[in-house]
């Protein structure tokens, strides 16, 4: 596995253990579970698609926006329910079914965070090959 690879899919493991995390001990607080939820989510799906595919800190982090921001749309027009997915069935949590414009400005501070991550790392990815060389 190359190197950038290995770090995109250990911010991925990172991520998806602090999404547990607030899945499992922020569950009886709604507000924060939302919120810290919805600022990981973005992050997930970049690290994701970074394991497999090389793209720049603006382009990753702007398509984690936008898939988030077009599920939200989705909820707006009740996606789930007109294509009749069983209520608590998979599909129709993952789609969800509550529209609000606070969880795309949680997914708008995920995706600065994707961003400055994706930086620092091409930034300190720059710097040690020049020091290598």
């Amino acid at each position: 596995m190359r190197d950038h690879r290995r770090y995109y899919f250990f911010l991925f493991l990172l991520v998806l253990a602090g999404v547990l995390a607030v899945l499992t001990v922020l569950r009886h607080q709604p507000f924060l579970r939302g919120s810290v939820g919805d600022i990981l989510v973005v992050p997930l799906m970049v690290f994701f698609m970074l394991i497999f595919v090389r793209l720049r800190a603006a382009i990753a982090s702007g398509l984690g926006f936008a898939i988030a921001v077009l599920v939200e749309c989705a909820q707006y027009i009740h996606l789930a329910d007109r294509l009749g997915l069983p209520r608590h069935g998979f599909l129709h949590q993952l789609l969800g079914n509550t529209f609000s414009f606070q969880d795309i400005a949680m997914y708008a501070i995920g995706a600065v965070f994707c961003c400055m991550v994706i930086l620092f790392r091409e930034r300190t990815s720059g710097k040690a090959a020049r020091l290598r060389a």
